[in-house]
Order: structure tokens, then C-alpha cells, then sequence
């Protein structure tokens, strides 16, 4: 008798479970009934069934449109934005306070701030505060002489040739490590630069016009800023050719090629990497 009895209440709660998912999946989801954020994001006009991602989230890409002025929006950009927000918030403040205490960090980032705001004394010095650096790449001559720019390059503003960090390594997480990434391209990945349709082709039209533009900024005539603009192609192109598909580098284990410092020597005879550890501090 007791076992009927346990076995009819079973078959009682099962029936009020099936109902209630019935009901959560037929009638609209009260906001009161949960403070679950992601619940106020169900669009319970949508079939679970035939569609659960647009079910869960459905109510959330209607109150989050993309911004006519983006190609994107998601949870990850609005934080990006919302942070972006306050610590312009923090420079304005800092620009406009009086009486900073000098050396303080509101001076600091207050005369920062406004020296980048300041528009009218940028274009009169035009490239000026770039001239040395300028100069050091025209004197390039040789392969050497490429080794030594692109070190220094990498130690004071960007990445040429090839990403060089230092970052949580892989597979040992207590430890960092020096990792070498594909880099050097303007354009977003390979595919940018071999793809034969319409979009692709126009996207390298106007890189290497936007690039000529550039190099006739620097000072260059028109017939040498052509030449420029379209060696500059010809190199990010054999850079390109020589890159990782974007869909290859997603696979962890194929991105994870540990080396030590001699057998990356060996693998690259002809570039002197201890230039770029040296001047990073690394080596």
C-alpha cells in the first residue's frame, strides 16, 4: 500500500512537472517571477523547441539594436563601452582641474588628456614629434638593418612583421611566457588579400589608395608615394601568404609550438631575435 502510494504521488509530480514546463513554454515570463536577469531576456513568443537560442535571448536583441554607426553589439562591447565611458569621464575631470599637485596622477593624466585634445597645436607640429623615428627607418639599408628597426619598433609602440608578448603560458598557468604571434597586417587576415570577390577587391583598392594618401602625408612626392604604398601591399600580401588561416587558429593545440630560446634561434637564422629580447628586457 505504501508503495502505490509513493509511486501515485510520483506519477502526480511528474504531471505537475510536464504542465509546468508546458505553461513556462506557452505563456509569458513574468519579470517578478525571477531576478534572474537572463530570465527578462526569454522572448516567449518564440517555439523553444524551434529555435531555444532566440527563445532565451530574442527579448534582448529587440531592446539592444545595432547602433546604426556599428557593425556589431553584444554584451561584451556595451561593458567595453561602459568602460570606455568612465575613463574618458576620469581625463575630462582631470583636464579641467585646477591646482593638480605636480607629479600627481591627476596632472599627469589631465596634461595627457588635453595634450591629445589639443588639435590646433597638433597640425601645426604635424609629424615632427615622429621625425627621428622617420628618419630611422629611411636609413634602413639591409636585412640588419630591417632586425634593428623592427626591434626598436617593437619595444616602443607596435608589432611589425609579427606579434611579440609576454603572456599566461598555455598549458602551464602559474608561469608566463614569450609568445610569438602572426602579425604585420593592416588588414584584418589573410583572406583580406586573396579573396577574388567584388568586397575584397574594393577593400584593396582603397587600403592602397589610403596608404598612398599616408605616405604623401609623410612628405613623399606622388610618384614615390605610389611606389610606397604599393610595395607596402606587396610585402603585408607575402606576410600574408605566409599566415595561418583564421578558422586554423582556433585549434589550441596547433597554436601551442613550445620552443626554447636556442631552437628559436635555429628556426630563424637570419633574424636576430635577442635584439627584440634585449630591448624588451626580456633577455
Amino acid at each position: 500500500m505504501i508503495s502505490n502510494l509513493h509511486k501515485n504521488l510520483s506519477y502526480a509530480l511528474t504531471a505537475v512537472l510536464v504542465v509546468a514546463i508546458l505553461s513556462s513554454c506557452s505563456h509569458p515570463v513574468k519579470k517578478e517571477a525571477s531576478a534572474d536577469a537572463l530570465v527578462s531576456h526569454i522572448d516567449s513568443t518564440v517555439n523553444p523547441g524551434h529555435d531555444f537560442f532566440y527563445f532565451a535571448n530574442g527579448k534582448w536583441f529587440k531592446q539592444n539594436p545595432i547602433p546604426a554607426s556599428e557593425q556589431g553589439n553584444g554584451l561584451w562591447q556595451m561593458i567595453q563601452d561602459t568602460i570606455n565611458s568612465q575613463v574618458r569621464q576620469v581625463c575630462v575631470k582631470a583636464g579641467a582641474a585646477k591646482g593638480a599637485a605636480p607629479g600627481s596622477n591627476k596632472q599627469k593624466i589631465g596634461d595627457f588628456y588635453n595634450s591629445g585634445m589639443d588639435s590646433i597645436s597638433l597640425n601645426k607640429e604635424g609629424l615632427s614629434a615622429l621625425k627621428t623615428d622617420l628618419d630611422r627607418i629611411e636609413a634602413v639599408k639591409d636585412l640588419q638593418g630591417i632586425i634593428r628597426e623592427t626591434a626598436y619598433i617593437h619595444s616602443v609602440s607596435a608589432s611589425p612583421l609579427f606579434g611579440f608578448y609576454v603572456g599566461q603560458d598555455d598549458r602551464i598557468s602559474s608561469k608566463n611566457a614569450v609568445i610569438l604571434w602572426q602579425s604585420g597586417l593592416s588588414l584584418p587576415d589573410r583572406s583580406f588579400y586573396f579573396d577574388k570577390d567584388a568586397r575584397a577587391e574594393m577593400i584593396r583598392g582603397k587600403f592602397l589608395t589610403h596608404a598612398t594618401k599616408m605616405f604623401r602625408i609623410m612628405g613623399y612626392n606622388d610618384p614615390l608615394a605610389e611606389k610606397a604604398a604599393q610595395d607596402l601591399v606587396k610585402l603585408e600580401t607575402s606576410l600574408a601568404q605566409s599566415s595561418r588561416k583564421r578558422e586554423a587558429t582556433r585549434d589550441p593545440l596547433k597554436n601551442y609550438n613550445k620552443l626554447s630560446y636556442k631552437q628559436l634561434q635555429d628556426l630563424t637564422p637570419n633574424y636576430r631575435l635577442e635584439n627584440i629580447l634585449r630591448k624588451s628586457r626580456i633577455k
